[in-house]
């Protein structure tokens, strides 16, 4: 038998209420709770901050809540950027020589496909856009190059994506040890490690 709980409506002591997207706030198939538009003003209304919490950039986010960036807050690209009410209130950078590092690295290991995550875009590189279709789940905004070693961009997050579905294998073999001691590296399931800077 289900307990009997009470409805609170004090909001009084809530400022924030902040949710992972995937496999939390999201469906299976991807889709949104019901009435989350709703739900989002009228927390907005009441004093209280929404914030999608993501590994996908803010562009992205925008796109998944269409005309309400400016009632909630969206914290992207795993911590690396926060809007707030469609403004940018922190981003952590990663400097440029060392995001080159980092695709010469992926580069000589082999095994998996370098994905640089910009303010405002994707870069990734033309031989890996036949996975444009999986890709763009996740980056509404991608710019394909041949060479992406002189990218010279503002980015927050350095991303590995593994087709082969090996990156927790190549995590401990490889990117843990040779980076964490100056760099956030967290392997995000079977096809995915992300890099981004210290305290993101």
């Amino acid at each position: 038998m289900l307990p009997n709980f009470t409805e609170d409506a004090d909001l009084d002591r809530i400022a924030l209420i902040a949710s992972d997207m995937d496999c939390t706030l999201l469906a299976d198939d991807g889709t949104m709770p019901p009435h989350m538009e709703d739900r989002i003003r009228a927390l907005d209304e009441a004093g209280v901050t929404f914030c999608a919490a993501s590994g996908r950039p803010n562009y992205t986010l925008a796109e998944m809540f269409p005309g309400l960036d400016r009632h909630m807050a969206m914290m992207s690209d795993n911590g690396a950027a926060i809007y707030c009410r469609g403004e940018l209130i922190y981003e952590s950078l990663i400097p440029v020589d060392e995001y080159q590092r980092m695709i010469r690295y992926t580069l000589d290991d082999g095994r998996g496909c370098p994905t640089v995550c910009g303010i405002d875009a994707c870069y990734i590189r033309s031989c890996d856009e036949r996975y444009d279709e999986y890709f763009r789940t996740f980056y509404k905004k991608i710019v394909y190059m041949d060479d992406l070693t002189g990218l010279d961009r503002d980015v927050n997050k350095y991303t590995v994506f593994f087709p082969g579905n090996d990156a927790e294998d190549v995590y401990r073999e490889t990117y843990r040890d040779a980076w964490s001691d100056r760099y956030m590296v967290t392997n995000a399931g079977r096809m995915w490690i992300d890099m981004m800077n210290p305290g993101v």
